[in-house]
């Protein structure tokens, strides 16, 4: 009977947040440019008490900045406020009418819905826009889902895990979270940092870059078209790496205990830097085309080496690693170090130059 009270209490409130927003207060920031006064929703444990994700909504027509943050606290709070782009504040306050927060509790998920009608005026103009401004606290053991266009978005866990969507976000940026993450986003720049546990990176025509990733058992998977992609930092069981058209940069990558990373870049003139931190009993796959393949492997480096590239048009440079050299021909070399338990696999077509170099040489 309590649950069902709670449900009746939050479909009052559903009910109710659109009119409380006729009597807001706008304030002229230029010409024209206009903003609401600050909004807060404060929710406390017993309105969401079954819920274990967060998620958020927005509706086609609507942009805006959202920031959601971790919170020790076991409340959900909510500040908002609208950014208007209008010709007079007449218009303006008519825009802010068609923007609506509400929220929900639907199983296990709590849900913040921003909405304005599909058609809303402003979208049939360049100069006039509708946004919404959200900073989110939320405690730190509800995960998060969400699916949202031309937002600014940014995320400070800790945090479970997260799945992100969205389409021409201004930037997409995490931080901070523990058993995993995907984010599958077009024609937006995603910014990582300290991200744990399985992890699918999707982008499409902007740049993804990260640091202090570990996949733990699991795969850490970045793909992108017309983009680059860019690694500060990798521990894990398997690292993923799949570019159509852009370059490809990898820094204090360590592979260890039969780890393994798969680099591909199928772009022309799409090259690869790969700085190798540790490798142990591990296997590393570079595939490229028409491009450079940079590799720094570390002074105690114990591997077998098997380089191929263009023979007419490609060329192959190894400085300050000593080899025993198995087999070379034009455009292949197959090579190891004295003692070997690694194996590095360089393929790359057209006219590409692969360089090996050990650290300090």
């Amino acid at each position: 009977m309590r649950n069902y009270c709670t449900m009746a209490i939050i479909v009052l409130m559903l009910v109710a947040v659109p009119a409380l927003l006729v009597a807001e207060k706008i304030y002229s920031i230029s010409d024209n440019s206009f903003e609401t006064e600050e909004q807060r929703i404060l929710l406390t444990e017993d309105q969401f008490s079954e819920a274990i994700e967060f998620v958020f909504r927005s509706s086609p027509s609507l942009r805006g900045r959202l920031e959601i943050l971790s919170s020790r606290k076991s409340e959900i709070e909510i500040i908002y406020h609208k950014v208007l782009f209008a010709k007079s504040r007449e218009q303006a306050d008519s825009f802010a009418q068609m923007i609506s927060l509400e929220y929900e509790v639907s199983r296990n998920s709590f849900i913040l819905s921003a909405n304005a009608p599909r058609d809303a005026a402003w979208s049939r103009s360049a100069n006039l826009s509708g946004k919404i401004d959200c900073e989110i606290y939320i405690p730190e053991d509800l995960s998060l889902s969400m699916e949202v266009e031309g937002y600014y978005l940014n995320i400070k866990g800790p945090f479970p895990e997260a799945d992100l969507g969205g389409d021409y976000c201004e930037e997409i940026r995490v931080s901070k979270i523990e058993l995993g993450l995907k984010i599958d986003a077009g024609n937006s720049a995603i910014i990582l940092r300290d991200i744990n546990g399985p992890t699918l990176i999707i982008g499409e025509g902007a740049n993804i870059s990260a640091r202090n990733v570990n996949s733990g058992l699991g795969i850490a998977s970045f793909e992108n078209k017309r983009g680059e992609i860019s690694i500060i930092g990798f521990e894990g069981d398997e690292l993923r790496c799949i570019a159509e058209d852009g370059k490809i940069n990898l820094e204090k990558i360590s592979l260890l205990d039969g780890a393994r990373a798969y680099v591909k870049n199928s772009g022309i003139n799409s090259d690869v830097y790969i700085d190798i931190e540790s490798i142990s009993n591990s296997k590393l796959e570079i595939f490229n085309r028409a491009a450079d393949i940079d590799i720094l492997v570390p002074r105690d480096i114990s591997a077998e080496f098997e380089i191929s590239t263009d023979p007419d048009e490609g060329e192959i440079e190894i400085n300050g690693v000593p080899l025993i050299t198995e087999k070379a021909t034009w455009g292949m070399i197959l090579a190891h170090t004295y003692i070997h338990d690694s194996r590095i696999l360089v393929d790359t077509r057209g006219a590409g130059k692969v360089t090996i170099s050990k650290k300090g040489f």
